[in-house]
């Protein structure tokens, strides 16, 4: 009787065994995942003077990535309206691994125009990343500065 209480008590052991092992083995021997860059806006916006003609938008990428990472920097209508106040843009930006901690560049043409107006905006948006996650800010606003006077 007591050798069959052993006998079981193996056996469920090297079912045990059997059962964990392959986990054990996948965890200790496990390819670790890849890291992923983090990507923003440097700032959340940016001050153009309409007659200065472009701003440069900075995107940082951080992190620690294992491989190339990349995101799409795109404008959008705020107040102001592309092709009359500004050319719409929609750029990929790429770093390498070892360019993390630093900035891409996106460069938005600003038209001139003669209409006395108000300051009026462009959106700014991140998008369709690959190997990275967004951080702060992931949006931002440019702001075209108007250098027209009215008539007196």
């Amino acid at each position: 009787m007591a050798a069959r209480k052993k006998q079981i008590a193996w056996l469920g052991a090297a079912a045990v065994l059997t059962l964990l092992l392959p986990l054990v083995i996948s965890r200790v021997f496990a390819t670790p995942s890849p890291q992923q860059g983090t990507v923003s806006f440097e700032y959340s916006s940016w001050s153009v003077n309409e007659y200065d003609g472009t701003v440069t938008i900075t995107v940082l990428m951080t992190g620690s990535p294992t491989s190339a990472v990349s995101v799409t920097c795109s404008t959008s209508d705020g107040t102001a309206t592309a092709g009359e106040d500004y050319t719409a843009n929609s750029q990929v930006l790429t770093w390498q691994p070892s360019e993390a901690g630093t900035t891409k560049t996106f460069t938005i043409f600003i038209l001139n125009d003669v209409d006395v107006e108000s300051t009026e905006t462009v959106n700014l948006v991140l998008s369709n990343l690959v190997n990275a996650k967004l951080g702060s800010p992931s949006t931002a606003v440019v702001n075209i500065i108007d250098d027209d006077v009215p008539c007196p």
